[in-house]
């Protein structure tokens, strides 16, 4: 599940449900994917580091 797409589900379902949202979502997901690899990569960071 895409980072951005959990955030809104979770905090804002009935915005989610909200099909401008669903569109703007849908235009923007390979930006959101690259988001979510750099939010991974410093995730993965982390861990080593604290490791």
């Amino acid at each position: 599940m895409n980072l951005l797409k959990y955030l809104i589900s979770k905090k804002y379902r009935e915005v989610y449900s909200n099909e401008y949202t669903r569109k703007i979502i849908e235009k923007y997901n390979n930006e959101i994917s690259a988001i979510e690899d750099i939010y991974r990569t410093i995730e993965i960071e982390k861990r080593s580091k604290a490791a």
